[in-house]
């Protein structure tokens, strides 16, 4: 006579049920990292607020202080703060 099945012989598949596969391990919707999927959530947050909550004069001014424009660093204009953050806050604005 047979012993039952301990749970670990179950799980490797010895004495479980005749001709039934394990369900296959399903892939996530989105497989990228958390990290990038938070940068994407940013940058359609940002257009989205672009896009409906600034009027266009707030627009180009958001864009003049947080694009990336290399004049900036010829030395003919003070570095401000935004000369420092333009580098990282450029990506949000595409």
């Amino acid at each position: 006579m047979s012993e039952p099945a301990s749970p670990s012989q179950i799980e490797q598949g010895e004495g479980g049920p005749v001709g039934r596969e394990p369900e296959p391990r399903r892939e996530p919707v989105f497989n990228m990292p958390p990290v990038v999927l938070a940068l994407i959530g940013i940058c359609i947050v940002v257009h989205l607020i672009r896009l409906y909550w600034l009027t266009e004069d707030q627009d180009f001014s958001l864009l003049i202080r947080t694009a990336f424009i290399p004049i900036r660093y010829s030395g003919r204009f003070d570095l401000d703060f935004y000369a420092f953050s333009s580098p990282f806050t450029y990506a949000f604005l595409h």
